[in-house]
């Protein structure tokens, strides 16, 4: 491809199932581009973040990694299992009592999934270790494509900040349907408990959506 557009025949290639995509001369026509590139590092850890969200979004599809001329970074198996992805990935403290969140609202056109760790008391040794070295993650998917919002997750902390609590990690896939696929949606949350008798924190359930 060049411009968006196919160059010479198309022609068949031996190779494993699947589809390999090589890019050539990225910045031919974006020289400054290329001078921003400093350090390989941070760019490839900035590719392994890009992948690695989307590995474990998608667990059903194995994602391998690794940089040329060396070994496999990372692998997943793609069996499905989402927190045997999350483990692989951020290691078994992160994988640690994961919750799986789903929610459906057919009048609002919207469904959520994902899965979150239990939330903890803030002031237990691990949260505050966890605070100190920043290890909160936090992905969120609308309609399969990986994007930033600020503003949900200052929503999560202040919400979990009034229950004293802390959570390591959230991973949140929103579908939104045709009706809201191109408007800002902001969403409200609240925290429930699951049973009378339980006194840990459970998945927190969307409580309103507006656009």
């Amino acid at each position: 491809l060049s411009d968006g557009h196919i160059t010479g025949d198309i022609r068949s290639s031996a190779g494993l199932k699947g589809t390999v995509v090589t890019a050539e001369e990225l910045f031919y026509n974006t020289p400054c581009r290329r001078r921003a590139l400093k350090y390989p590092a941070d760019e490839m850890n900035r590719i392994a973040d890009v992948v690695i969200r989307y590995a474990i979004h998608n667990p059903t599809v194995s994602f391998t990694m690794r940089r040329c001329g060396s070994g496999n970074d990372f692998r997943t198996t793609g069996d499905g299992d989402q927190f045997k992805v999350i483990a692989s990935l951020h290691g078994s403290n992160a994988a640690k009592n994961l919750i799986s969140l789903d929610r459906d609202h057919q009048k609002l056109f919207y469904s959520l999934k994902g899965c979150m760790a239990r939330p903890s008391a803030s002031c237990t040794a691990p949260s505050l270790q966890s605070k100190q070295n920043r290890q909160k993650i936090f992905y969120l998917f609308i309609n399969n494509r990986s994007v930033e919002c600020a503003q949900l997750k200052q929503a999560l902390d202040v919400v979990f900040a009034a229950q004293n609590t802390f959570s390591t990690f959230i991973m949140l896939s929103l579908q939104v349907g045709c009706a809201y696929r191109h408007r800002i949606i902001l969403l409200s949350f609240t925290l429930f408990r699951s049973s009378e008798n339980e006194a840990d924190l459970c998945p927190f359930v969307i409580y309103t959506l507006y656009s």
